[in-house]
């Protein structure tokens, strides 16, 4: 069971490690930029534009669209609190914190910000942005919403796990075959046991119809010579009585009449 568990495991790690790729190369290839919402609140939208896929070691551009949809909004700041990535299992910043202000945006109009991003050759996982964003309705209370969410995610990093967990595949691959050889040699092993025990029965089983069989020719040898010297021993005194009777008539002397 052990052995089925562990290679279910291992196929689905393929499994994950080659859509895996396969998702990052697709993307990398087409260059097209991802579009997600970040804030839909009280009048105010804002969506992030990234590459969503990146390298270590590269520069890239996220764009911020700030938008009024439904309602005249007042006194905006938008303050990028945070923009981080991983060094193995420690967060570092990549920028420092930067604020956007628009004093008034209509309906439908939107302003967009640019911002530059540099990974280092050691960053790992993914980039993630914060911010924090205030507002105000024009003749209106003013609202605050803040959002943490994912930028972009470091293919080289994933595609090095994903060669990494399929190198294990392969490990667990071979030690499945392995494993297999084995178990069609103690197979073989216990096939060749059963044949030996099977033959060693049978001769038990003639072996001990013969210990019977002498058993029994000797119990009734032993019987027949029982037999024989109870014979011998009536025939003995018998001849002795019939001995001593003829001794003793032939020396008794004849009576005179």
């Amino acid at each position: 069971m052990k052995q089925k568990a562990s290679i279910f495991v291992s196929i689905l790690l393929l499994v994950f490690c080659i859509s895996t790729v396969d998702s990052i190369k697709a993307q990398t290839q087409t260059n097209s930029p991802a579009h997600y919402r970040l804030i839909y609140f009280n009048g105010l939208n804002v969506t992030l534009e990234t590459p969503w896929y990146v390298s270590s070691n590269s520069t890239f551009n996220i764009t911020l669209v700030v938008k009024a949809v439904w309602a005249y909004l007042e006194d905006i700041t938008i303050n990028v609190t945070a923009i981080t990535t991983f060094v193995d299992d420690s967060e570092i910043s990549l920028v420092k914190p930067v604020t956007y202000r628009i004093d008034k945006l209509d309906i439908n109009c939107s302003k967009t910000y640019c911002v530059v991003i540099s990974l280092p050759e050691e960053a790992t996982r993914m980039v993630m942005g914060e911010i924090i964003c205030k507002w105000r309705i024009r003749d209106g209370e003013s609202s605050i919403q803040r959002t943490r969410f994912p930028i972009a995610i470091i293919a080289d990093y994933w595609k090095q796990q994903a060669d990494y967990w399929m190198k294990q595949a392969r490990i667990l691959e071979r030690e499945r075959n392995y494993y297999e050889m084995q178990c069609e040699e103690l197979e073989g092993n216990l096939s060749s046991l059963q044949d030996a025990y099977d033959n060693l029965t049978e001769t038990y089983s003639q072996l001990n119809k013969t210990y019977h069989e002498l058993e029994d020719k000797y119990n009734r040898k032993v019987g027949e010579l029982g037999t024989a010297q109870r014979l011998s021993v009536i025939l003995g005194v018998t001849t002795a009585i019939f001995a001593v009777t003829t001794v003793y008539l032939f020396r008794r002397k004849p009576q005179v009449w």
